[in-house]
């Protein structure tokens, strides 16, 4: 899944993420790990985690609450977010098509939990595009 990545609170930057679903427990759990690199101001965000897909009675869209921890290094230009270990709360929309891509909105913000000492957080829009795995094995 590849991410483009707003920064509500301060500046604009870009975010070039890979995240790796897969659903755990029936319909019922999705689990994720990814690696959110390639920012443009050099950060690093390896991340696991997990949520509840909600499927609409109506159509192909999903809503998609979850949550994951995350390890942060800091990047050159961006302000520290104080700790190494942050976590993400997310809400996303996700629209499913029928060859089994997505295209997805979400809205995330990510936090340390006061762990260090500062915890200036940061919320963000993303756009995803969600490839199946069977096409990237075709490659």
């Amino acid at each position: 899944m590849s991410d483009i990545i707003y920064n509500i609170n301060k500046d604009t930057y870009h975010l070039i993420g890979f995240e790796y679903r897969k659903n755990i427990v029936d319909k019922y759990l999705d689990g994720f790990f990814g690696n959110m690199m390639l920012s443009s101001n050099k950060d690093i965000f390896f991340y696991i985690g997990a949520g509840i897909p909600i499927f609409f009675e109506y159509g192909p869209i999903s809503f998609f609450p979850n949550f994951s921890i995350s390890y942060y290094q800091k990047g050159r230009y961006t302000e520290d977010l104080g700790y190494r270990i942050e976590f993400k709360s997310e809400v996303e929309i996700i629209y499913n098509f029928q060859n089994n891509y997505s295209l997805s909105v979400g809205f995330f913000h990510i936090s340390n939990a006061n762990l260090g000492a500062k915890n200036p957080g940061v919320e963000a829009i993303k756009i995803s595009l969600g490839v199946p795995i069977f096409v990237l094995k075709n490659i």
